[in-house]
């Protein structure tokens, strides 16, 4: 099971900026968020990053590129 930030804390940034931005990031305590899976994300229809873009060119992951960053941890 997992828990979704609220929208407030959705960024759009390219995928190193999320890393930095999900390891600083602390809502109500809890410091332990991450990039969602697929799967796992609250909004198929706009584009965001997921855990498996890890594997994606570093063309892909640079600043050209910026989809939104949604904090999920788990509960």
């Amino acid at each position: 099971m997992i828990e979704i930030a609220p929208k407030e804390y959705w960024q759009i940034m390219n995928w190193y900026d999320g890393l930095l931005y999900l390891s600083l990031l602390e809502i109500d305590g809890h410091t332990d968020w991450r990039y969602p899976t697929s799967y796992e994300s609250p909004e198929k229809s706009k584009i965001a990053w997921y855990q498996e873009d890890v594997n994606c060119s570093d063309d892909i992951l640079t600043t050209k590129n910026e989809y939104y960053v949604i904090p999920v941890r788990e509960v």
